[in-house]
């Protein structure tokens, strides 16, 4: 029997609720991965759009819709919190409503929800909750009665998926393939072929403007080789190269290793094991309603394509992006020991069930360091420790810059002094070019990357004409500033010796930033740009008169 709907809605309202309140009270700052979005978000608001004025490797809809948030609210960190937490939050309502409907227990999706909320994700990784977490509940609704309108729907949720990271639409695309094939068996060889074909041809139809505008602006072979070969050396460098065991060697240490070696079994075994009982039970006509073999199996596929490529190392960070479809996969499989019917059979399987979830429970807890943030949240410190914690972040996050352990890099707590002398001394207009990969920098210096490329590094957009792009973007561009990170100085002038050059024979050396544990960073000038003065603070040229 089926919770009532009301009881499921407000369970989910309830949870997306507690989540929210759990990103926040356990907020960290953004680490500077999240920057690279947030610096996109920035770019387009100063009215650059992606592939048309910068790089872009595929991930439109980020920029965006963190861009939206800015144009809407402003630069404070609070707005970005806001979007992060409230995509977390969603995600768990979609997931305790799919997981209430798959065990057929408000109770089991409530306890399954908060293992995923307990992973507490990256927060740049909201999309892997988000989207997938909607994506199971869609799989199970229109696997109940597929029909175009919903092949329709499961294109258009294909093609968000993929617009805000483009292996986020493939891994979606594939659940949506597999549920409709899987629904359609049923209906016969006609629309077996049919659907398929209307999925295909809606997901064609809704993604025909994006591609017309890429082949427009660069070439749809010539945007996605850059971004494919970019793809390919991120998951490259984080591959998994030897399946995980167990450390028996004891520690700390060890512990946190094998609870995580426990969540990648268990992450890899569930979706197939599902797929296989979702077969069976399919071939016996033993399911509880009609189309839910076709539902799981369609989150099983979708599981075990997103598993591959979304597991990578490190383990404790990566893992958590799996949670979602893990959450419901595993909410089924505890909903279906209640429902076996011999009494010593039942009694094994909840028993089994109850000491997977229990297990899986340790390992959460230890591999998010739950307790940790806990304390952190002000829940387990003393009293008043959550009151004076939502103060502190009420005080950061009204700033447009962090703070303290909030700053993203060594790189940015080292140049805090540049960009107070950039409010002064230059344009919301200028641009700025950072060798390596710094997008912090250009986010808390309120400026625009220069060249249309957010990091001039070996193996990113580095070809002779990405080069020759972004130095005709430089000239038409104000860019009064270069920062040389030295440490990485011999990469940028090997793999990109025509910007190289380009910078050699326009900027000057201004000042020299002493970074700890680099060589530093080298504040370039452009050479002769005028200045209206000196600054008072710095001694450095100002363009701007005060």
């Amino acid at each position: 029997m089926s919770p009532s709907r009301w009881l499921v809605v407000s369970a989910a309202i309830g949870i997306a609720l507690l989540t929210a309140a759990w990103r926040f009270l356990t907020f960290t700052g953004f680490n500077n991965d999240h920057y690279i979005y947030l610096a996109g978000a920035q770019q387009m608001v100063l009215g650059e759009w992606p592939v048309r004025d910068f790089v872009d490797p595929g991930w439109p809809l980020m920029y965006a819709v963190s861009a939206f948030a800015r144009v809407l609210f402003g630069r404070e960190l609070l707005v970005e919190l806001l979007v992060v937490a409230s995509a977390f939050a969603i995600g768990a309502g979609f997931t305790l409503a799919t997981a209430a409907r798959l065990s057929g227990s408000v109770i089991v999706a409530l306890l399954v929800t908060l293992l995923e909320v307990g992973l507490n994700p990256r927060s740049f990784g909201y999309p892997k909750l988000l989207l997938y977490a909607i994506a199971g509940w869609v799989l199970v609704w229109a696997a109940r009665r597929m029909s175009h309108p919903r092949v329709v729907l499961l294109a258009a949720l294909t093609v968000v998926a993929f617009l805000f990271r483009h292996d986020h639409g493939l891994y979606i695309g594939a659940g949506s393939l597999a549920v409709i094939v899987f629904a359609s068996w049923r209906d016969g060889a006609q629309a077996l072929v049919r659907r398929p074909a209307v999925f295909a041809a809606a997901v064609a139809a809704y993604l025909l403007p994006w591609a017309v505008f890429v082949h427009y602006h660069v070439g749809l072979v010539e945007y996605l080789k850059p971004g494919l070969e970019f793809s390919r050396a991120e998951a490259e460098a984080t591959v998994i190269r030897s399946l995980p065991w167990l450390d028996r060697s004891g520690g700390p240490v060890a512990t946190q290793i094998n609870w995580e070696v426990w969540l990648f079994y268990l992450f890899h075994a569930m979706p197939v094991i599902a797929l296989g009982i979702a077969w069976w039970r399919a071939r016996r006509g033993n399911e509880r309603w009609v189309g839910e073999s076709a539902g799981v199996a369609a989150i099983a596929v979708m599981a075990i394509v997103m598993n591959l490529g979304f597991i990578r190392t490190p383990l404790m960070a990566r893992l958590p992006d799996a949670s979602a479809p893990a959450a419901m996969l595993g909410a089924w499989l505890i909903g279906l020991a209640f429902d076996v019917r011999r009494l010593t059979a039942r009694r094994i399987a909840i028993g089994a069930a109850a000491a997977g979830f229990l297990l899986t429970a340790r390992a959460v807890a230890v591999v998010a360091d739950v307790p940790g943030e806990l304390n952190r949240a002000g829940v387990l410190n003393r009293r008043g420790a959550m009151a004076e914690r939502i103060a502190d972040l009420n005080a950061r996050l009204s700033k447009t810059r962090p703070a303290g352990n909030h700053v993203p890099s060594r790189n940015s707590e080292a140049l805090a002094p540049f960009y107070d002398y950039l409010d002064r001394c230059s344009s919301a207009r200028d641009r700025i070019v950072m060798t390596g990969l710094s997008p912090d920098v250009f986010v808390l210096a309120n400026r625009g990357f220069a060249g249309g490329q957010m990091a001039f590094r070996p193996a990113f957009y580095a070809t002779v004409s990405d080069q020759q792009k972004a130095i005709a973007r430089m000239q038409s561009q104000s860019v009064p500033f270069v920062i040389i990170a030295l440490e990485e100085e011999t990469g940028f002038r090997g793999a990109l010796p025509l910007v190289a050059a380009y910078v050699d024979e326009h900027y000057d050396p201004l000042a020299h930033i002493a970074v700890p544990g680099t060589r530093g960073l080298q504040i370039l000038v452009e050479r002769g740009r005028r200045a209206a003065g000196l600054d008072a603070a710095t001694g450095w040229p100002c363009f701007l008169r005060l």
